[in-house]
């Protein structure tokens, strides 16, 4: 049973704890601040995660200082510090000290090259194999004197194993073999055991459990013919499959010979030495201390296998298995709107009794990604099965290449954090909600991944893996659409944790009495015997496309014989005709019927048993939809709505139609409903009140009033080295990489080495740099300030016309972002602003420098200029001499009532643009709004007579920092590059309000 009490304040663990990039450095004093920020705003606790820029040693003792003072400080608040296993991404490297440690602990790859003419060959000694290719075989020539290779007369292939080339990612190291085990235990060594030795108290305590992140064994290198060839490969291979792996290499590249069958058997046994070394190491590890292994991995590239073979198989060995949600842009993608990559995860939690399923989201969005997006991708993913959110990201620093670490983040810069706790509240109570009991389902969709290995070509076209992948995704989004409850199962996993028992087909915890097979054309020989039994049984098979002739790539007329017989159930794959069949077949697919007639497949169903109740979780994942539907539920039953928003619980009225009992549900944009049904009570008449509205009133005459100071970036510069002549003014990042570039340095990002790898001679290897930033004043303001904002007053020594000017102490929307009084020295006309530094290095980057204060912005063909303050009006700001303004706009309104006692008083807003909105009455806050509808009870703030309206509008950084390009929902370090300045996201209030008042 669902505990009303803890739904209301969950508990830490169910809320959210957001990756934390510890990119700077580590201050104790900011550090605390900002965990302290996280619990106001309802987060639940954070994974402490090195990210580019770290200045401190990663692993070193002010490191682990500063994570024992987090740790400290989260048990003191009762929050959760998760830890993570690497410095920056992908793990498995502990910063490049695995591969430096040995060389036998580097990635290797096995490469391909091909010569069709013979003029061409080049052998040398590090040849693996040698082989002439015909048409569809191939001859080992490898022991061949060359005059002979040559007199065949036909394409050679020569096979070579190379150790992947280093990078500074890894500090100027290469990449570590994740399939050795002997790699991986140094890992371990370098990294678990550390965080052990200091932290081995609070273990499964106050530190629930360590996060990986995207560990791989993908090999590419642009324009070469690769596959990854792990230390040990040949030797598992042999004792596994009973035959030598490198007597038929050309089958891997080209489609000669069993290709198939070796392709599938290759995978195999690369995921195996994957799994063995990497996950179940390190779950095992985690289970001797009693952490929780969670994390994600390279999920988002199926069908291709090249980073992990089949995602779902590493799932097994996860405490709390995860998965990357990325981006957010207006069609679906790879990632947002990708059913299947969360269905695969969730499948394996419910089969395998993993009590959570984590989702690392919305990064890579956008700064601007408002609250209403923010839980329509939440909602989405929660109906799918995931109840762990890990939000990407809290940058500790935006100071310079920082800020652009794919944005957004959520911390005190936003101009919207103070009201994060509305999400901050609602994902902890859906987590809670939807953490307990069983998942119900009665379908399994089974997994290609088989056919993917087989049919993978790496020198060829994807088309046949691409329909394969195509059709997988499109059955589970059709299922969805339909409001079907099932699961994706994974033949390995299968093989491991399934038997057939009365008609049903048991996969670990599920027992499944359908099965249904997207295209495939390889199957696993024990899930075909289990499927011959489960048929046998009277279990139900349903194919929606080509089905499979190959087990484990090896063509089989038995199997063809079963899949053409009677025991399998032919469907076209769209919705109307395997929801008739579906329901034919008995399946209680959850009944929503659209009141305006259309179909409600937007609308994405979660349900559970809890004892004696049934938890249904429904959101609308379209933008701009609105649905009414009602759901048929048993006659009689109990029906509550827990409202995730507010923590209240209401009991609703069914009603009957034909004699069954249906309820009423509105979806917004982006909306939701919870709903706990209880067949074992009766249900009760909700209280019925019958109000009648008496009077509308109309909002108008609105004072409007920007909250903070205007601004102009100033994203273009000249820069010139010591005594040398000024480049031509650009972009400023491409200006610091033309600088870079010139001077022999790296450039600045977070993908080169890291800040603590630097030695003191590369740290002391400065040369002089001046930037100049010009911009253009058209009427001097009389009144207010204008100020400049800039990073790194310690390194830059700040001139304007000439003037130098110092800190005034102050900063602005960020502490990276220090400001100085510029308006005495500031003309009419152009001005210069230069930068001056003697300490430039790979460690200090050029950047946009903000003209802040009280002015306006107007566009001059391609230039901004800055003008006398003109005010806000109504509607979109960025329209109103304030596009770059990131903050806060209040507008002021009022009404009067003559008797408010006994009434119920609704505010209904109009259209508003930005993240959210605050709403105050009378001085005190009445809701913070974020998603539709935007209406507000007020009835317990208005008085008689006169009465104060305020909604205050919060935009993000997004108009400040950009990029300013169309690069909706999918933001880089790479995308601040362009030149225009075409895209700002519109914010501001149309000023359309009522006040209704019913009695």
């Amino acid at each position: 049973m669902l505990d009303k009490k803890v739904f209301v304040t969950p508990s830490s663990i169910y809320r959210s704890a957001p990756f934390w990039a510890w990119n700077d450095k580590l201050e104790r004093d900011t550090l605390l601040h900002q965990i302290h920020e996280m619990y106001e705003q309802g987060m639940g606790g954070f994974f402490m995660h090195p990210r580019g820029g770290l200045t401190d040693e990663y692993m070193g003792q002010h490191f682990m200082s500063m994570i024992k003072a987090c740790v400290d400080e989260a048990e003191r608040l009762g929050m959760k510090a998760w830890l993570y296993d690497e410095d920056r991404f992908p793990s498995g490297n502990a910063a490049g000290r695995v591969a430096a440690s040995n060389p036998d602990f580097e990635q290797k790859a096995l490469e391909m090259l091909r010569y069709d003419s013979l003029d061409e060959i080049r052998i040398d000694g590090d040849v693996l194999k040698i082989y002439a290719v015909y048409n569809d075989s191939y001859k080992d020539v490898t022991r061949w004197a060359i005059e002979d290779i040559m007199a065949l007369k036909v394409p050679v292939t020569l096979f070579k194993i190379i150790h992947m080339p280093p990078q500074p990612l890894w500090n100027n190291n290469s990449y570590a073999d994740l399939t050795c085990k002997d790699a991986v235990d140094e890992f371990l060594h370098q990294t678990h055991e550390r965080y052990k030795e200091s932290l081995q108290p609070y273990l499964g305590a106050t530190i629930p459990g360590i996060f990986t992140d995207e560990p791989d064994f993908h090999v590419s290198m642009r324009g070469r013919a690769l596959l990854p060839w792990g230390r040990d490969i040949e030797r598992e291979f042999y004792n596994k499959k009973k035959y030598i792996l490198t007597d038929h290499l050309p089958s891997l590249f080209l489609d000669v010979g069993d290709y198939k069958k070796i392709r599938f058997d290759y995978w195999d046994i690369l995921s195996d030495m994957f799994i063995n070394a990497f996950v179940r190491n390190i779950y095992e590890w985690c289970e001797q201390n009693g952490v929780k292994f969670t994390g994600h991995y390279w999920e988002h590239e199926f069908p291709l296998p090249i980073h992990n073979a089949s995602v779902m198989l590493n799932y097994e060995f996860m405490h709390y298995p995860g998965i990357d949600m990325l981006f957010n842009t207006p069609e679906e993608r790879d990632q947002v709107g990708n059913d299947f990559i969360v269905k695969e995860v969730s499948g394996v939690a419910h089969q395998l009794g993993k009590e959570r399923v984590l989702s690392e989201t919305h990064g890579a969005s956008g700064w601007d990604l408002s609250f209403a997006e923010q839980k329509r991708v939440i909602d989405w993913q929660f109906a799918l099965g995931v109840n762990l959110i890990c939000q990407h990201l809290v940058l500790y620093s935006l100071r310079g290449y920082r800020k652009r670490d794919f944005p957004l983040s959520f911390m005190e810069h936003q101009p919207w954090w103070n009201c994060y706790k509305l999400l901050g509240d609602y994902i902890g109570r859906l987590s809670y909600a939807l953490t307990q009991g069983d998942f119900i389902a009665d379908i399994v969709v089974l997994h290609p991944s088989s056919s993917t290995w087989a049919e993978y070509d790496i020198q060829g076209s994807d088309d046949r893996l691409g329909n394969i992948g195509n059709s997988a995704k499109n059955l589970v989004k059709t299922l969805n659409r339909i409001h079907c409850s099932f699961d994706l199962g994974d033949d390995k996993i299968i093989e491991n944790h399934s038997y057939v028992q009365n008609g049903r087909l048991i996969i670990g915890n599920m027992a499944y009495s359908m099965v249904i097979l997207p295209d495939m054309t390889v199957m696993r020989r024990s899930t075909f015997t289990l499927l011959r039994e489960f048929a046998q049984q009277g279990g139900h098979i349903i194919a929606t496309g080509i089905t499979p002739t190959m087990l484990e790539g090896i063509e089989d007329k038995e199997l063809q014989n079963f899949f053409n017989g009677d025991a399998v159930i032919r469907c076209r794959q769209n919705a109307a005709d395997i929801k008739a069949l579906l329901s034919s077949m008995g399946n209680q697919m959850l009944d929503l019927i659209d009141m305006d007639g259309g179909s409600a497949d937007d609308l994405y169903v979660h349900r559970r048993l809890c004892g004696k109740q049934e938890i249904i979780f429904i959101c609308n994942f379209s933008r701009t939809q609105h649905h009414k539907v009602r759901l048929k539920v048993e006659n009689g039953c109990c029906v509550e709505e827990w409202d995730a928003v507010t923590g209240e619980i209401k009991m609703l009225r069914p009603y009957a139609i034909n004699d069954i009992d249906v309820v009423e549900l509105s979806f917004y944009p982006a909306g939701s409903h919870l709903l706990v049904i209880d067949k074992s009570q009766r249900g009760q008449n909700a209280d019925s009140i019958d109000v009648h509205l008496e009077d509308s009133i109309a909002l108008d005459a609105w004072h409007v009033i920007r909250s903070g100071y205007n601004a102009l970036p100033i994203e273009r510069c000249s820069a010139a080295l010591t005594n040398g002549e000024w480049e031509r003014e650009c972009n400023v990042l491409a200006m610091d990489d033309k600088l870079k570039d010139r001077l022999g340095m790296e450039r600045g990002n977070i993908f080169v080495r890291q800040p603590w790898m630097y030695t003191q001679q590369e740290r002391n290897s400065t040369v002089s740099v001046s930037a100049k930033y010009m911009f253009c004043v058209a009427e001097k303001p009389e009144e207010g300030d204008i100020l400049l904002a800039a990073e790194q007053p310690d390194v830059f020594t700040v001139y304007v016309n000439g003037h130098n000017v110092k800190p005034n102490g102050n900063t602005f929307m960020d502490r990276a972002f220090v400001l100085y009084d510029i308006k005495g020295y500031v003309n009419e006309g152009m001005n210069e602003v230069i930068l001056h530094t003697d300490q430039y290095s790979p460690l200090i980057t050029l950047e946009s420098i903000y003209i802040v204060g009280d002015f306006s912005v107007k566009r001059n063909g391609h230039n901004w200029e800055l003008c006398v303050d003109e005010g806000l009006r109504l509607g979109d700001w960025t329209q109103q001499g304030c596009p770059y303004y990131s903050g806060k706009v209040v507008y002021k309104s009022g009404f009067v009532i003559d008797n408010p006692d006994n009434a119920i008083v609704k505010l209904c807003l109009g259209k508003w643009y930005g993240t959210a909105v605050r709403v105050t009455v009378n001085g005190q806050e009445a809701a913070i709004l974020g998603w539709e509808p935007y209406d507000v009870d007020i009835s317990k703030l208005v008085r008689k007579d006169s009465n104060e309206i305020t909604v205050e509008v919060m935009n993000s950084l997004q108009n400040l920092l950009g990029p300013h390009q169309n690069y909706e929902g999918i933001v880089t370090p790479g995308s601040f590059y362009d030149e225009d300045d075409i895209r700002f996201a519109a914010s501001g209030f149309d000023g359309r309000a009522v006040v209704e008042i019913y009695r």
